[in-house]
């Protein structure tokens, strides 16, 4: 009988055994993130597919706890995985452009500044009084509603005071639109695919010359409602581009979509306009119960000679599903006269 005592296999101790399961987990964590990204490669053949597009900000932020989870354990193919992801959803949503500066901010007399509100209500508010009371206290120049009511209407008696230029578009279901001004102007109503009305105010020609554009886009729920948005917004950038009037554009509201679809992207290249949300954060606006870790789908784009001073998005009622966007531009001075 051999002398030698026999060395049994060293038992894992807890906390080896708490770190493999948890090592495990993130494994699979990272799997389905991977899944996740690699399934909105397919975005164009369904609407559910694309619907994953507007995620992608949740997964970069998932995927970086996933990598802080896995360094601090020291599985480094792990990190590496983490890390890959990273960066390929970092190509799509671009974290870093939300928070820089503007590159160069023109210096303009403040009459030379315009401020407008685009706001989705909620066609169902239970407090238009409270929305009333908002907009009386810090009216921007132009306040554009969409999902506006003939409640919320009535309500609004004070911001049409101080606001006399107006239009009230009514429309089925929650397509309803109204622009409430106190620059003067003239109003037109364009009819989007799926007849959606789209609200144009063209102010009067002087400092303040421009063209705001009130838009709601179908909400992609559907195949057919996914393929009528995508429709609504070709439409607009089509109508916006053979615009040759020459006048500042500014078109906002609630367009169902995030700033890193291609669809939106597609957009504003058709349409030869400039997102207004890079170096004013993440803002997101919808659904009110998440705040500001929802997603941003209601978008303001302009011509590339605006100045954006400020762009603030307040969930400021509780009864609506989304933020406000308040934004303030700087105009281009106008051409000197001989």
């Amino acid at each position: 009988m051999d002398s030698h005592a026999v060395e049994s296999p060293t038992e894992p101790t807890a906390s080896g055994r708490l770190t493999d399961r948890a090592s495990g987990l993130a494994g699979w964590a990272l799997l389905g993130l991977y899944v996740a990204a690699g399934l909105t490669t397919l975005r164009s053949l369904h609407w559910s597919l694309d619907l994953l597009t507007h995620m992608q900000a949740h997964l970069l932020v998932a995927t970086g706890a996933v990598a802080v989870i896995v360094l601090c354990l020291r599985r480094w193919r792990l990190v590496t995985a983490s890390l890959l992801l990273i960066t390929w959803t970092s190509s799509t949503v671009r974290p870093c452009e939300a928070w820089l500066p503007t590159p160069t901010e023109v210096a303009v007399a403040d009459s030379r500044r315009i401020r407008v509100l685009f706001w989705n209500t909620f066609v169902h508010n239970r407090d238009p009084q409270t929305i009333a009371k908002r907009l009386a206290s810090d009216a921007p120049d132009v306040v554009a509603i969409i999902e506006w009511t003939p409640e919320l209407g009535r309500a609004l008696v004070n911001l049409k005071t101080t606001h006399p230029i107006f239009h009230e578009q009514p429309a089925s279901g929650a397509f309803s639109i109204a622009i409430y001004s106190r620059i003067a102007g003239e109003f037109e109503t364009m009819m989007l695919p799926g007849n959606v009305p789209c609200l144009r105010l063209r102010t009067d020609e002087g400092p303040l010359a421009v063209d705001v554009w009130a838009v709601h886009t179908f909400p992609p729920i559907s195949q057919q409602r996914w393929s009528i948005r995508n429709e609504q917004l070709k439409f607009l950038a089509e109508r916006l581009q053979a615009d040759t009037s020459g006048r500042p554009r500014i078109v906002g509201g609630d367009f169902n979509v995030t700033p890193w679809s291609e669809h939106f992207q597609q957009f504003l290249q058709a349409a030869e306009l400039v997102d207004t949300r890079p170096g004013f954060g993440y803002a997101a606006t919808w659904p009110n119960r998440l705040g500001r870790c929802g997603i941003p789908i209601d978008q303001v784009a302009v011509d590339a000679e605006l100045g954006v001073v400020d762009r603030q998005t307040r969930f400021a009622s509780p009864h609506s599903d989304h933020a406000a966007v308040d934004i303030t531009l700087e105009l281009p001075r106008p051409p000197t006269q001989p």
